[in-house]
């Protein structure tokens, strides 16, 4: 019945009026079948005709709580869905799971270094720490741990009631940035596709009780948390964040209205910010200062190739030591033919990674 475009009237028992509330999650007759609903009002009046009545709740705590509902009517508006289909994005995948232990607000976290080094960053500080809605645009220094930044978002915005949600863009191969939120708050509530249906269930209804920080992907905008102290869209020019289902919804879009609902600060991160931020009015940007672009950018030398291997003596001289060092290297070789490993012309032997 997600598919259909109103509401429906329902009597309440009074063993079950004192326990619902707008945005929870009921069993209601519909026809024939006995289908799942959103309490989207609640009326204390006499009906003029025959009702009938509710039959159970099925989560306690809502999961669309105001003024979620109308988060969701602006979604189902501007991306021309049923409002059926939209509040189907707020129902977890299982809904008989435990009550699981939840904590309020993020406990310790880095300081404040990386944030307060860009410039205007003390205004989004104090933002964080102080309260206020607003759109901040934060274009991260290249080759910056991004990770590490948006935990001292985090830590900075735990100083206020509130949840923090952290949206980053395709998890299948791993996040560095839920890695990162891992390490610091292994109570992180995790809702992205990686994790199996119960585990990603019992995260979105510890944040409908108010647990004070989830992370993943595009959905997490969407998270039930009553509260909301910042919303952070890691890589914010990232194709993924647009869902290609129904309601077909862009989740930077959705993250700055929900932001702007709930009275919290939203944070846009990218090295490459979008050009149609512009458009958005009141956008603060926060950028590395010149000399922090300037002391990141990288160095480029030209080494003579050797033409009996495909290595060079040189350049397998500072591979060797990089990867002593505990660093990283990376080869980007032209693909040419059906070749498409490093071997060595001697003894046939691939180059692994």
């Amino acid at each position: 019945a997600w598919r259909l475009d109103r509401a429906f009237d329902y009597a309440v028992s009074g063993a079950l009026a004192a326990r619902i509330a707008p945005g929870t999650l009921v069993r209601a007759p519909l026809g024939a079948r006995v289908v799942r609903g959103v309490v989207v009002a609640l009326f204390e009046e006499s009906p003029e005709r025959q009702l009938e009545s509710l039959r159970a709740l099925v989560v306690d705590e809502p999961l669309v709580p105001p003024p979620l509902d109308r988060l969701y009517r602006w979604l189902a508006r501007r991306y021309c869905t049923p409002l059926g289909a939209a509040l189907k994005r707020s129902v977890p995948p299982r809904v008989r799971v435990g009550r699981p232990p939840i904590e309020s607000r993020p406990r310790g976290g880095p300081e404040p270094r990386r944030l307060l080094a860009y410039e205007r960053g003390e205004d989004l500080h104090r933002a964080l720490r102080e309260g206020g809605g607003g759109t901040f645009v934060v274009q991260s220094l290249w080759g910056e741990q991004r990770g590490e930044l948006i935990a001292e978002l985090v830590a900075a915005a735990a100083e206020r009631p509130g949840a923090a949600l952290v949206a980053v863009p395709e998890v299948r191969y791993g996040s560095e940035v839920l890695d990162a939120l891992g390490r610091h708050w292994p109570g992180c509530a995790r809702v992205d596709s990686a994790r199996p249906d119960m585990e990603r269930a019992v995260a979105w209804l510890r944040l409908a009780r108010g647990h004070g920080l989830g992370a993943g992907g595009r959905t997490t905008v969407l998270a039930p948390a009553p509260d909301l102290a910042l919303i952070v869209v890691d890589e914010e020019h990232h194709s993924t964040y647009k869902e290609d289902r129904a309601p077909a919804f862009d989740a930077r879009r959705v993250a700055i209205e929900r932001a702007r609902l709930q009275g919290a600060p939203c944070v846009l991160i990218s090295p490459t910010p979008s050009l149609d931020l512009e458009g958005f009015p009141g956008v603060r940007r926060i950028a590395p200062s010149r000399g922090q672009r300037r002391a990141a950018r990288p160095l480029v030398e030209v080494v003579t190739a050797d033409p009996d291997r495909a290595v060079g003596h040189e350049l397998h001289e500072r591979t060797t030591a990089a990867l002593a060092r505990g660093e990283r290297v990376a080869f980007l070789a032209p693909r040419r033919g059906y070749a498409r490993a490093v071997w060595c012309s001697a003894c046939r032997v691939s180059l692994p990674c």
